[in-house]
């Protein structure tokens, strides 16, 4: 396992297979990360973005982890019925919509994008690239 980046494509629904990416993405961020990273945040916001992929996905969602200074995740998924809007905290009294507020407050940054045959949101994480991750990057 190669620190610096990793792709997962997962089936809609396959939240099973889903939880063992989310063990590979944690492993993958403890191999390129700094001290200091906050892995709990990184996994929550992984756990946020892949859970609405795979829900509104028609097909597939494809994850993508990635280190520049600071460890980038970006989920892609190919699904519609989603409208960007000011993401703000869904009411007490309804089961979801927090997902993304939630990612916008743990990330560092966080960018939505549609591609006109689904969403790409891409999160700058919480997490700081220790000095060997940014070496190997430069050698790629």
């Amino acid at each position: 396992m190669a620190a610096g980046w990793a792709i997962w494509t997962l089936k809609c629904g396959a939240y099973s297979e889903a939880a063992v990416a989310r063990k590979e993405f944690i492993a993958h961020l403890r191999q390129g990360a700094a001290a200091n990273a906050d892995y709990s945040a990184a996994e929550l916001i992984f756990g946020e973005l892949v859970a609405n992929a795979l829900t509104h996905a028609r097909v597939r969602a494809v994850i993508r982890l990635w280190f520049n200074d600071w460890a980038h995740l970006s989920v892609h998924d190919d699904g519609g019925g989603f409208t960007e809007r000011a993401i703000t905290p869904a009411p007490a009294n309804v089961e979801s919509g927090r997902g993304l507020y939630i990612v916008k407050a743990l990330a560092r940054a966080m960018r939505i994008e549609g591609t006109g045959t689904g969403w790409i949101v891409t999160a700058e994480l919480p997490v700081q690239a220790k000095d060997e991750t940014l070496d190997a990057r430069k050698l790629a």
